[in-house]
């Protein structure tokens, strides 16, 4: 450009990995409901629903899982649960409670096939929480009813409690979908804010668990990339080595989440190159193109993505990565989750592809 010039090298060879994804067993829930995350966990995995419910299922035969238990909660939308990382205690969210008391809601896992509710916690985000990441004893919740984020101390886990508040500034319809937390720095998937990140204790900006400071942020034109009647923003985030990897949701503006109708979804996932953390910028990306990507995992190498009506895919992320990651033979696995006795029939709406002891749990 004029007499601004640079140059780089790159080695291309043929990329042949061996390793295929096959599905090797499909557990049915009862009529009418979805499922929702999934949380593998020893011999266990829980599964969360777009309901009143999560469900045990034991795989210690990964080929038969077998309904153990359930915890039954008020809500209409429980959208995400997980456990310590010890396995004992566990927290699952609530939306859409008929008492409008909505929150976090504490159990505990020793027996892990058959948890029991221990306390909840509602007092300020009684407005629904869509996402919560477990930390040490500490909870990092969205808030739905002001987009922001609440950080939890569940040390007593009967008497939980609110350390911090952390929030964009408010520019329309603010929007905290997401929450990672690794060495003291937090992970924000803000919406049409894009991706934040916040010292919580690392110490590189100042930050503390009870007062969060920003690092950096990440923004870019979510409508310029999806079809004008869709709604989008950036919904997932997963760090990893010296990459970030970021997903959009974007879906129909007018969906009905309880509809049977078929639900089309988009969403790319972008790859953010975080060697300057505090420089953020975009190396890569993954473009499903004919479907969406819901949430994400990386683990040794491997991108799991709950790849909506699109079901599973797995890449290999592995190396440096550059350019548009589908046109480079890295798509390594994929599996269409649809279902006939699905809520939308053969429809995927994967939500959730999580690794463990060489199985993909996929809800």
């Amino acid at each position: 450009v004029g007499s601004v010039s640079s140059a780089t090298s790159v080695q291309v060879v043929p990329r042949s990995d061996p390793r295929r994804v096959t599905s090797v067993a499909h557990a049915s829930f009862p009529p009418g409901t979805m499922g929702a995350e999934v949380w593998p966990f020893g011999d266990v995995v829980y599964v969360s629903t777009i309901g009143t419910h999560v469900y045990v299922f034991d795989i210690t035969d990964p080929t038969s899982p077998r309904l153990t238990d359930s915890l039954v909660v008020d809500a209409r939308v429980i959208n995400d649960v997980s456990l310590t990382e010890d396995g004992k205690l566990g927290v699952l969210t609530r939306e859409g409670a008929s008492s409008r008391r909505n929150g976090l809601v504490f159990f505990d896992a020793s027996d892990v096939r058959h948890p029991k509710i221990i306390s909840e916690f509602t007092e300020t985000v009684t407005g629904g929480v869509h996402s919560a990441f477990i930390w040490k004893r500490y909870v990092f919740a969205t808030d739905d009813a002001t987009g922001s984020l609440r950080i939890i101390d569940f040390s007593d886990v009967k008497q939980p409690k609110q350390i911090a508040r952390w929030e964009t500034p408010e520019r329309g319809s603010r929007l905290l979908h997401d929450v990672y937390v690794r060495d003291g720095l937090a992970y924000l998937a803000y919406w049409r804010d894009g991706l934040i990140i916040l010292d919580v204790g690392n110490g590189m900006a100042g930050g503390t668990i009870t007062a969060p400071k920003l690092v950096s942020q990440f923004t870019y034109d979510h409508a310029s990339l999806y079809p004008p009647d869709f709604v989008a923003g950036t919904h997932a985030v997963f760090p990893a080595g010296k990459y970030i990897f970021i997903a959009d949701e974007s879906l129909y503006g007018a969906f009905d989440l309880f509809s049977r109708e078929r639900l089309p979804t988009r969403g790319i996932v972008h790859v953010l190159d975080a060697s300057d953390i505090r420089n953020l910028r975009k190396v890569a990306q993954y473009d499903p193109v004919e479907f969406g990507a819901h949430n994400l995992w990386v683990e040794d190498g491997l991108l799991y993505i709950g790849a909506y009506d699109g079901g599973v895919r797995v890449l290999d992320v592995s190396g440096d990565l550059r350019g548009e990651l589908r046109e480079q033979g890295r798509v390594i696995g994929s599996v269409y989750t649809g279902a006939l006795d699905g809520y939308r029939p053969n429809q995927a709406l994967a939500w959730s592809a999580i690794p463990h002891r060489g199985h993909i749990m996929v809800s």
